[in-house]
């Protein structure tokens, strides 16, 4: 994945939940499929001390 960035999302638009346990995005429409395109998606943990941990990336695939 050289080169991609990721932004932090917040509640808005199609995305809410995002500081909860459950994203939910309620139109899926134009977000890019792969293998075409695609859009990445990781979870940051933040702890107690403020530190941070990144999950992998991973696609979101609609079905």
């Amino acid at each position: 994945m050289d080169g991609t960035t990721f932004v932090n999302l917040s509640d808005g638009g199609v995305y809410s939940g995002v500081t909860t346990d459950t994203l939910h995005i309620s139109d899926t429409t134009g977000l890019s499929q792969p293998p075409n395109g695609g859009t990445f998606y990781r979870c940051i943990v933040i702890g107690a001390d403020g530190g941070k941990i990144a999950s992998d990336y991973t696609f979101l695939r609609v079905l």
